[in-house]
């Protein structure tokens, strides 16, 4: 996987909503954070529009998102919101001039569209949350966005809980939201999971996750990884998905955690999908080296 170059003072950051709109306020605080880095950021044209329930018309969007891939100034692409819309968009795009002058692209949730389709075209991008998100993230959640793209983070030593199975792998880590990835199976654009780490990242109520994990599981998607990361806030509160969890991944010999904070969670911890990564679960911690 090709690593797009990390971000110094001075660059251009493109904001843009290729989905769901984002309220004024939310995004000029964004603006001033990616001020404060020493970014320049440069709005998509279409940014702040509406249409229906989405940020402008398909057309105005394609237009943003082609914009930004093809402009060579731009160095990040920053999503400003998730919601439904990019995948009325995501086979209109032209990627050739982006393959060859590849930059970061950060977002989460509905986003993995774009993130499963950036990796399967051989580039690596950070789910992390998107800028609607940013007035409620702590300091230190917003100093990891920064560490990831400039450079100076790349790797997290978390607390091991009891949700998590001992090993240490090397392997690619890939993943996102975990309907998208369970609804992307057998598309032209599923990146392949077999002889991964796969992260998966649930925003949704604990009957929602527990569902998507059975059909993951009829699928047979768990016994040819080499590794799997789950972030959901109500797993371990949940009896049923705790076992339901313990029982798929018991009985496959790779190391397992859940409970990593990530997407819009207020401590979220940005993930470089498509990288090579060390995973270890060990003793008393986690530790997850970004290669």
């Amino acid at each position: 996987m090709l690593r797009p170059p990390y971000l110094q003072a001075g660059d251009k950051v493109a904001l843009i909503s290729p989905a769901g709109t984002i309220a004024p306020e939310c995004i000029e605080y964004a603006e001033k954070i990616l001020c404060s880095w020493g970014l320049i950021p440069v709005r998509g044209r279409y940014a702040t529009s509406r249409h229906d329930d989405f940020a402008g018309s398909d057309y105005e969007r394609l237009q943003d998102m082609q914009w930004v891939m093809d402009e060579e100034e731009i160095r990040a692409i920053f999503c400003t919101s998730g919601g439904y819309g990019c995948l009325r968009i995501i086979e209109k795009l032209d990627y050739s001039l982006f393959q060859g002058n590849p930059k970061w692209f950060i977002g989460c949730q509905e986003i993995s569209i774009f993130h499963s389709q950036i990796n399967e075209l051989g580039m690596e991008s950070l789910y992390a949350p998107m800028l609607c998100a940013y007035p409620h993230l702590t300091e230190a959640a917003l100093e990891r966005i920064k560490g990831f793209l400039f450079g100076s983070i790349s790797s997290y030593k978390i607390e091991k809980n009891a949700l998590a199975a001992p090993g240490i792998v090397e392997a690619e880590l890939t993943g996102g939201d975990i309907r998208i990835i369970h609804h992307l199976q057998s598309t032209t654009i599923q990146h392949d999971l077999k002889g991964t780490v796969l992260f998966l990242d649930s925003t949704y109520n604990s009957l929602e996750t527990e569902k998507i994990i059975r059909y993951m599981k009829l699928s047979k998607i768990f016994q040819h990884l080499r590794g799997l990361i789950l972030c959901n806030k109500g797993i371990q509160a949940n009896i049923e998905l705790t076992q339901l969890i313990q029982e798929i991944t018991g009985i496959y010999d790779y190391p397992v955690y859940t409970g990593i904070p990530a997407s819009d969670h207020p401590d979220s911890h940005p993930i470089i999908l498509g990288s090579n990564i060390r995973f270890a679960v060990n003793e008393s911690d986690i530790e997850i080296d970004f290669l």
